[in-house]
């Protein structure tokens, strides 16, 4: 619950609405070509391992992030931190929404990103 109030959707009815627009915009559209990839458990996994941390630009290279300051767009890194190093802080992570998924190489040492995960994100500025 507390995750759930520093994200501002301590509301239940708040929350929901939140919950269907977020099916609607990220959820569907991203589940339905990982059905349609047919990503076998042997060949594939899927990382959720990005709870709380905090957030640098390095993590734009695998993950995608919903402001929780303005949860109705999606930003766009490569304009906005541009100038920044890949180590500077940009917030803080909050919850996973869906995992990154990885195809599994024979060695299982070269992963290889199939899809960026998405990730709310409490922003420093």
């Amino acid at each position: 619950m507390e995750m759930l109030s520093i994200a501002g959707l301590h509301n239940p009815d708040g929350l929901k609405r939140h919950m269907e627009h977020m099916d609607k915009r990220i959820v569907s559209p991203f589940a339905r070509p990982v059905v349609n990839m047919k990503c076998y458990a042997f060949t594939s996994k899927w990382n959720w391992a990005y709870g709380r941390l905090d957030f640098r630009k390095a993590h734009f290279a695998i993950l995608e992030i919903v402001p929780m300051d303005n949860r109705s767009s999606i930003l766009n890194p490569e304009l906005r931190y541009s100038a920044l190093p890949d180590n500077e802080l940009i917030g803080e992570s909050l919850f996973p929404i869906f995992p990154v998924l990885w195809r599994v190489d024979d060695e299982g040492e070269n992963d290889v990103l199939i899809s960026k995960g998405w990730i709310a994100v409490k922003l420093q500025y």
